[in-house]
């Protein structure tokens, strides 16, 4: 069984991602900084909790999250 919750407004993080081209004319949109890191420490799962912590290192510890 799975449950879905409504962690964020898709539609506003839709219209604020950025849009990268990872193959010509194959547009993928990527979700902000802040908005990945809320939605890895909302999981709580240790993965997530050692990503966060490696965009840390990535991005210093000012990062939007």
């Amino acid at each position: 069984m799975f449950l879905f919750v409504n962690l964020f407004d898709f539609d506003k993080e839709y219209a604020l991602a950025s849009v990268e081209e990872l193959l010509p004319d194959v547009p993928v949109p990527l979700a902000r900084l802040a908005t990945l890191v809320k939605m890895k420490l909302d999981a709580n799962r240790p993965k997530e909790r050692e990503d966060v912590e490696n965009l840390k290192l990535i991005y210093g510890e000012n990062f939007e999250g």
